[in-house]
């Protein structure tokens, strides 16, 4: 979702198309593998690229994945280096945090990255929210829970755990958070909202039920019934929200439209020390 948010804002400034690579998806050493393309889910604008796009750019196809191929792109991106910013036509994020020059890079561009701050996309952000809103309507499930977030002050509470436990490379750069920080960012939610009631998704239910005690009003809403993109969309519904070191409640608190809303974050994002988050999250979001 960064990275559309990022390519669609770009394509906006630039008055062009926008076309995605979703080729990660299909690579038989995805290490992601499990993981689907989902965001044809939403209003987005974007075609998927094609052979003929890159081959158009003279950029080597990142559909075809030979080993000759892989060689190529090494050489052209190790090419495309000693080019300024601005021309180049492969670019490679720099950095985790906000780069201001890629807001105006050239239109006839593949950009590699994460993109992962709103700087990149805020300017065109009524435009964004709207492109992620949801083509087909809620689910019954899901429109049952809807009804009470909006009968109520509600709260998303997101625990994310997943590959975050199973998986050594996300366990080592993420890891899952604390009950304590669960229960500090409920407690100070209570604080400013004393009559909240708790909306919780993950996807380890089992683990938040033997683990988290809360006694307050709350909803367990994860299951089988509810699509990925509906708890999203039910996120955004709350009032306010406590989201994970996870893009998926990032973007379930920043979707929120509700001018009053309280968002609690994660003030470490990363197990590893050496990633600068200055830029991650929006400043009036409230780190624990």
């Amino acid at each position: 979702m960064f990275q559309y948010a990022f390519g669609r804002a770009l394509s906006l400034r630039k008055h062009t198309s926008l076309a995605l690579d979703i080729s990660s998806f299909t690579y038989t050493n995805n290490k992601e593998l499990g993981r689907k393309y989902l965001l044809d889910n939403f209003n987005i604008s974007g075609k998927i690229a094609t052979n003929k796009d890159f081959e158009m750019m003279g950029i080597p196809s990142l559909l075809n994945q030979g080993a000759w191929n892989k060689f190529k792109r090494r050489l052209y991106r190790f090419r495309e280096s000693f080019q300024p910013l601005s021309k180049r036509t492969f670019i490679i994020e720099p950095q985790f945090t906000f780069r201001p020059e890629m807001l105006d890079v050239s239109q006839d561009s593949f950009c590699v990255g994460i993109w992962q701050s709103e700087k990149y996309f805020l300017d065109q952000n009524e435009t964004i929210r709207k492109d992620l809103e949801l083509k087909a309507p809620l689910s019954l499930n899901a429109e049952t829970q809807l009804v009470k977030i909006n009968n109520s002050n509600s709260v998303s509470l997101h625990i994310r755990r997943g590959d975050y436990v199973v998986n050594s490379l996300p366990n080592k750069k993420h890891g899952p958070l604390s009950s304590e920080y669960c229960d500090k960012s409920i407690r100070h939610i209570l604080t400013l909202n004393p009559d909240s009631t708790f909306f919780i998704f993950s996807d380890d239910m089992k683990w938040v039920k033997n683990n988290l005690k809360i006694d307050y009003p709350k909803f367990y809403i994860s299951n089988d019934n509810i699509t990925d993109c509906e708890e999203l969309i039910l996120m955004s519904k709350c009032r306010h929200n406590i989201i994970a070191n996870s893009s998926f409640s990032w973007w379930g608190a920043w979707l929120n439209t509700n001018k009053e809303k309280v968002v609690i974050a994660p003030k470490k994002w990363f197990n590893v020390e050496n990633i600068n988050t200055d830029d991650l999250l929006p400043h009036s979001w409230i780190q624990l």
